[in-house]
């Protein structure tokens, strides 16, 4: 007769219990998991080491209590547009969060590039693992329709040059085509966007640049 409660299955192994849920060591090995621990670790040493509250990153971030928390613990994903708050707001770089420290002469091969997660149909593709330099290149692929958007905005400079296809650069109200071989150069605190609303990718290549 059913009591309404499953019973937990277990199995034995040389007269010792073990558990048949799901091994946790296999999900702390998830590559993904195991980001997310690390930019968990980062945020919350830069939060205690400047003394400030999970409110405090909050009122100055625009982001809520609940999911600053939640980053921290390494339990949540975060958009490009949000890390970019939050370096900004710590005043460090999105390669500070999620790079690594290495030599003077950097060789990122394709594969090892840090993809940043956005809306389905682009992608962001960090060129620089090293946290210590003035400056963070990427590279922004865009299918047809895809955006990046989310109210970008940073402190410093960027530019962004065109490689393929035709985009958009929106800059507050203000649409710039950038056809194949265009640059566009801005103060990153002005609210951006990249735009595909063309039929063809865009690949675009830039920069941001720390200024003083």
């Amino acid at each position: 007769m059913s009591r309404g409660r499953a019973a937990s299955r277990t199995t034995r192994t040389s007269g010792v219990a073990q558990s048949s849920l799901p091994d946790d060591s296999i999900a702390r090995g998830d590559p993904v998991n195991e980001e997310r621990r690390l930019l968990g670790e980062r945020l919350r040493m830069l939060r205690v080491r400047r003394r400030l509250g999970l409110a405090d990153v909050a009122l100055g971030t625009g982001l809520s209590r609940s999911f600053i928390a939640m980053l921290e613990a390494g339990d949540s994903d975060v958009s490009v547009s949000r890390l970019l708050r939050i370096a900004d707001f710590y005043g460090v770089w999105i390669s500070d969060l999620v790079g690594s420290v290495g030599p003077s002469v950097e060789i990122v091969p394709a594969a090892e590039a840090k993809r940043l997660p956005v809306d389905e149909g682009g992608s962001v593709l960090l060129l620089s693992k090293q946290p210590v330099r003035n400056l963070q290149p990427f590279l922004v692929r865009l299918a047809p329709g895809a955006a990046i958007d989310g109210g970008l905005s940073h402190s410093g400079e960027e530019f962004i040059h065109c490689v393929a296809g035709t985009a958009q650069l929106e800059i507050l109200d203000t649409v710039h085509i950038l056809e194949m071989g265009d640059t566009a150069s801005f103060p990153g605190r002005l609210p951006h966007t990249y735009r595909n609303a063309a039929t063809a990718e865009v690949v675009l290549i830039g920069a941001s640049a720390r200024v003083g």
